[in-house]
């Protein structure tokens, strides 16, 4: 009993598994998607390391707003 139930239980988290795998590449390219629509979405995504989902909180955290910081300092 306790091989079959530990064998269940291991296929069930198999599954949940696959499913939030799934889950998270739908989200990815979500991000990805409303990223390269943004205007300023290569200036960020050029810098070194950062990939779709960091230049998507960047964006985010900047905004849109250009007047509210309109010298680079």
């Amino acid at each position: 009993g306790t091989v079959a139930g530990k064998s269940f239980s291991a296929l069930a988290f198999t599954q949940v598994l696959q499913l939030l795998n799934t889950q998270l590449a739908e989200y990815d390219d979500a991000i990805a998607a409303a990223t390269a629509e943004h205007p300023d979405a290569l200036i960020f995504a050029s810098f070194p390391g950062i990939g779709p989902v960091l230049t998507a909180v960047l964006l985010a955290e900047i905004g849109e707003d250009r007047a509210r910081f309109p010298q680079p300092e």
